[in-house]
């Protein structure tokens, strides 16, 4: 049974990545140990508020507008917390941080377990804002090869909005995608290195899917609790959760293979997509797979790289050093 404790340990982790890394197998493993709860939907308002002073001041106190704010974010709906619930986090001269912590503690209490994680890919980019709240806070960077990423973020139903974002995606999606995951991988493993090794924690989805056990056994180390075999056989007595195109992927077991650049992308896409983002595949132990380097395209490669940093940066977003 859930017991309260006298200093939270919420929030326990933060787990980040590239959308369309995986993040999900990742999190419903996590979920399955038996003292850590992983919230059942993605919380971005999380950085987005503080950074946007959301029902937040510029000290950083909440404010009772953000509990306003907060029930009109549809994400945040599906935890089922009651008005009167977030009512009681707030008295006047509470912190932001507090005032999410005290959220991760009630969504533990009511899953019998006193640590909670969250999992919002592209948070990534917000590890240092997230490190500036909860300096305790664990960070685990889901990696995975870029390619794969790529073939599942070109046909993903929220590219529309990529390309309305990116002026590199409309011009060429699998260039856009390059770059993307780049920007993202880089981001994280560059704030992650600040952190240290204490708080910060790569693991590659490959690892995952061919060794669970074994990287469960590590990640357990790395979060300091006892392993449990469950992790490895989250989906067992689980039904499947959606209808239609997804359903035969929501609640399978641990399974290699399922998107394989080498088999599905195009020569030619392959050449595109290490030709943008060739090097950050190195850097992350991934080899190249494609004999034909494209130099034909460097300079335009390189224009497309300026365009796509012109874009991140819009939005007061920062782009690694390394870039």
């Amino acid at each position: 049974m859930f017991t309260p404790i006298k200093e939270s340990l919420n929030p326990f982790l933060f787990l980040v990545g590239c959308p369309r890394s995986g993040t999900t197998l990742l999190t419903r493993i996590i979920d399955a140990h038996q003292d850590i709860a992983m919230m059942h939907a993605e919380q971005h308002w999380i950085p987005r508020f503080f950074l946007k002073q959301i029902g937040v001041t510029a000290e950083g106190t909440a404010t009772p507008a953000l509990i306003t704010e907060l029930f009109k974010d549809p994400k945040f709906s599906k935890i089922d917390f009651e008005l009167s619930q977030l009512e009681t986090l707030i008295n006047g001269n509470t912190s932001y941080s507090d005032f999410v912590r005290g959220i991760f503690d009630l969504y533990g209490k009511a899953q019998d377990k006193s640590r909670v994680g969250e999992k919002t890919p592209g948070n990534d980019l917000h590890i240092p804002v997230l490190h500036g709240l909860w300096p305790n806070t664990k960070i685990i960077h889901l990696i995975r090869d870029g390619r794969d990423v790529c073939l599942s973020a070109i046909h993903w139903k929220k590219s529309e909005k990529l390309k309305q974002r990116f002026r590199v995606w409309r011009e060429n999606p699998v260039i856009g995608a390059a770059y993307w995951w780049r920007w993202h991988v880089q981001s994280g493993r560059r704030a992650g290195a600040v952190l240290g090794t204490d708080l910060y924690y790569e693991i590659r989805y490959e690892d995952l899917v061919h060794k669970p056990e074994e990287e469960c056994r590590k990640l357990c180390s790395f979060l300091e609790v006892e392993y449990s075999p469950r992790m490895p056989l989250f989906h067992e007595g689980k039904t499947k959760l959606r209808e239609g195109r997804d359903a035969k992927h929501a609640w399978i077991g641990i399974t290699p293979g399922l998107r394989d650049w080498r088999r599905d992308m195009a020569p030619d896409d392959v050449g595109l997509f290490e030709a943008a983002a060739g090097d950050t595949l190195l850097r992350f132990g991934y080899e190249l797979g494609s004999s034909n380097r494209r130099t034909d395209i460097a300079d335009r490669i390189q224009t497309l790289k300026k365009i796509f940093a012109e874009d991140a940066q819009s939005k007061i977003r920062f782009l690694p050093d390394d870039w």
